[in-house]
């Protein structure tokens, strides 16, 4: 490693351009057909030199520092790491790392992942989110770089594994074969997987994990994400098949269904409550988000020791209640779903829930059991084929949504939309792009009329 460039940053200290060079496996350096080194990857470095009056006792010098691809975010991380030294200083907490004792444990990742873990279970994160975290990094990023310890793994090993390894990564078959042509975790799979991991070594570089080394999965780039495209207009046409059908066959369904095209998510749908149907029979009755189904993680399920999977969580994914004004043709599909409801309870088969606030959910089977998510999408897929549409993925129908509220005349303004979909989500964005197109076609074609361009004369 080598600097070849600097200039001074802010306080004592400096700010390095720094480069690290290939080496052929008896560790020389690699030169190029002109005899120039050869650079694997070249990196800001931001040092800052500690006051002596802040050392702590025994330490007679502390050098911190901040590895980035550009200056600024070299500078961004110094930052990070002096307001953590001092807040620990503070605190009265180790302020300064030291060097691995001989014969103390070297840590892995593995260690790394699971104490982070243990720390993020302390924050306010769902299950959901925490068995996603697990299940990525079993899956994914234990098996290529779990057991490799952390004085050792560098910013090449990782950038590998995310750029490289996962990128190449095939389905797999019944046996377990690979199927060729196949591509396992698409650009935004491997992006969550680069994040999971910046959020994890970042923790440790903050903890103390790395004993004196520069964190380096600061120097990994993220993967580019190549986003999909959806042809909203040609899905539009497949809804309207798909209800018309239910309408003429699976009427029991339209309820459940249906209430996909007032904008909300999966599991919100799945998670709706009777106490969140409010004023059925008022002149303004409307629905309340408040919440979703949310499961159980199988270690949970075996402490509660009852055998329940699923329970009702009290927050939204993006923790915003909502309020949805019932119109038809929604509010007679929720009547008659209601009619039937009541009648499936009287059953002798139908479920007992007891106490459980799961027995007062909205959706429930004939027999009075939870629609999960994967029987929601099942239910779904057999619909589709039904009314002869290619199955698409519910999450789609929150666009219909939009592209519809987008379409009326006059336009619907921006707070309703975001009271129906939800203030951050994909579908905002397509509800104010497709506004956009509209308002540009008519803009232009006004200006179309009004543009009389002049006669040029010409010369003789």
């Amino acid at each position: 490693m080598v600097s070849f460039e600097k200039r001074a940053a802010y306080g004592k200290g400096g700010l390095y351009k720094r480069a690290v060079y290939e080496k052929d496996e008896q560790g020389n350096v690699l030169l190029d057909r002109r005899g120039n080194k050869v650079v694997k990857y070249d990196y800001w470095q931001a040092t800052f030199e500690i006051p002596a009056e802040d050392l702590p006792d025994g330490a007679s010098r502390r050098r911190l520092t901040g590895n980035a691809a550009s200056k600024s975010a070299a500078l961004a991380a110094l930052r990070e790491n002096i307001d953590a030294f001092y807040e620990r200083k503070r605190n009265g907490e180790l302020a300064y790392r030291t060097p691995r004792k001989r014969g103390a444990k070297r840590r892995t990742v593995d260690d790394l992942f699971t104490d982070w873990l243990a720390h993020k279970t302390d924050e306010d994160i769902s299950a959901t989110v925490l068995r996603k975290y697990r299940r990525l990094y079993e899956q994914h990023i234990q098996p290529t770089i779990g057991s490799m310890f952390l004085d050792k793994i560098s910013s090449r090993d990782l950038n590998q594994l995310l750029n490289s390894t996962l990128a190449t990564k095939k389905k797999t078959d019944a046996k377990g074969k690979p199927i060729p042509g196949t591509v396992l975790l698409g650009s935004a799979a491997r992006l969550n997987a680069w994040k999971v991991v910046r959020m994890c070594f970042r923790w440790g570089e903050l903890s103390d994990y790395f004993t004196g080394r520069a964190n380096p999965m600061m120097l990994v780039k993220a993967p580019k994400v190549v986003k999909r495209t959806i042809d909203i207009d040609a899905r539009l046409a497949d809804a309207d098949r798909v209800m018309s059908h239910l309408e003429a066959t699976q009427s029991d369904l339209l309820c459940l269904m249906g209430l996909q095209l007032l904008g909300l998510r999966q599991m919100e749908r799945l998670g709706l409550r009777l106490e969140d149907v409010w004023g059925l029979d008022t002149e303004h009755p409307k629905l309340m988000v408040r919440g979703q189904l949310a499961r159980f993680e199988t270690g949970e399920v075996e402490k509660n020791g009852d055998g329940r999977r699923w329970y009702w969580k009290d927050r939204t994914k993006t923790g915003v209640e909502r309020e949805i004004p019932l119109t038809e043709p929604f509010l007679g599909y929720l009547r008659d779903h209601l009619k039937r409801r009541e009648e499936n309870t009287k059953r002798a088969d139908y479920k007992k829930w007891g106490d459980d606030p799961i027995g007062e959910l909205l959706f429930l089977t004939d027999r009075g059991a939870v629609i999960s998510k994967t029987t929601d999408n099942e239910i779904w897929r057999k619909v589709c084929e039904a009314a002869g549409v290619k199955p698409f993925p519910q999450h789609i129908n929150r666009f219909i949504t939009a592209a519809r509220l987008a379409a009326l005349k006059p336009a619907v303004p921006g707070n309703v939309v975001r009271a129906i979909l939800g203030h951050e989500s994909e579908a905002i964005g397509y509800y104010y792009q497709k506004i956009t197109a509209e308002n540009s076609q008519e803009a232009l074609e006004r200006y179309g009329k009004s543009y009389k361009p002049k006669k040029v004369k010409q010369r003789s």
